[in-house]
């Protein structure tokens, strides 16, 4: 789905038109082309028709090939609104006397209406990597990741939202065995969800706890541990004339031990100072 704004300038200040329109998923990049030329030039038509021009213009409408293709209500969605999406690459690289490989799986279901917010989704990651030391001996570095994760929010008023998410993984890199973490999630949005496409503001609590195993013993002693924990997440963003403008803050904490926690902020900021003249900016900070 692509929501296109026009924003009046000038003689046209104050005046926003808005043309929502939907292109199948596996569409060839040619037809969204096409398709949002067409939804461009319908929004563009009411101020052409103002210029000295207008009287130039026309205005055709293509007939559909059946009545039932102008009701909405002789629409039939076999998926009942999920999307689904299956995706993987690899790179491979290597000599006589070294190799690389690299792996990445990835599957999700999505389902998203007015009242429900469902997301699962699966990931692989396979790293292989070799190489022939000066005395014949060789060195094997394998890395490996796979877990995923299901979120389940349901909205209780326009602007408010509960729901609970659960993620997995096993991580070679990060020592872990199993990382478990379940959390009950609270979000809420001060800006009206009709305006998601220009402008959002948007905080998410959630509580839960997080469980570890671990391969190798860390640096505290641990093998295994269940830590109560908690985070929170305020994330603008803005599209306007202007620019578009994106922020992150957000922080996490352990509840046990409220002085092991993490914090941080992230934007970037794409500015229009003149035509043909653009400034991006971007930038992160953590502790």
């Amino acid at each position: 789905e692509y929501t296109v704004n026009a924003i009046g300038q000038r003689r046209w200040a104050g005046r926003s038109d808005t043309v929502v329109t939907n292109v199948e998923p596996a569409s060839p990049q040619d037809l969204r082309r096409r398709e949002l030329l067409r939804v461009f030039s319908l929004l563009l038509a009411p101020y052409a028709a103002q210029t000295a021009e207008g009287p130039l213009l026309s205005l055709a409408y293509r007939a559909p090939a059946t009545r039932a293709a102008q009701s909405p209500q002789a629409v039939n969605d076999p998926w009942n609104f999920w999307v689904f999406n299956v995706s993987a690459n690899a790179y491979s690289s290597g000599e006589k006397r070294q190799r690389f490989l690299d792996s990445y799986w990835n599957a999700s279901a999505n389902r998203y209406t007015e009242t429900w917010k469902l997301r699962i989704n699966g990931n692989l990651n396979y790293s292989d990597s070799w190489f022939e030391l000066s005395d014949g001996t060789r060195f094997t570095n394998i890395l490996r990741t796979y877990g995923g994760n299901v979120l389940v929010g349901r909205a209780i008023t326009p602007k408010l939202s509960l729901g609970a998410q659960v993620t997995g993984q096993r991580a070679d890199f990060y020592n872990y065995d199993l990382n478990l973490r379940a959390a009950a999630a609270l979000e809420y949005d001060f800006i009206p969800y009709r305006e998601y496409t220009r402008k959002s503001v948007i905080l998410l609590y959630t509580i839960g706890a997080i469980t570890n195993d671990y391969q190798d013993t860390t640096i505290y002693g641990e093998v295994r541990e269940t830590r109560p924990h908690h985070s929170a997440q305020l994330q603008v963003r803005a599209r306007q004339p202007w620019g578009n403008v994106t922020a992150s803050l957000y922080g996490s904490q352990f509840l046990h031990d409220v002085n092991r926690f993490n914090y941080g902020l992230s934007g970037s900021a794409d500015l229009r100072l003149a035509k043909g003249l653009q400034l991006n900016l971007s930038g992160n900070y953590g502790k």
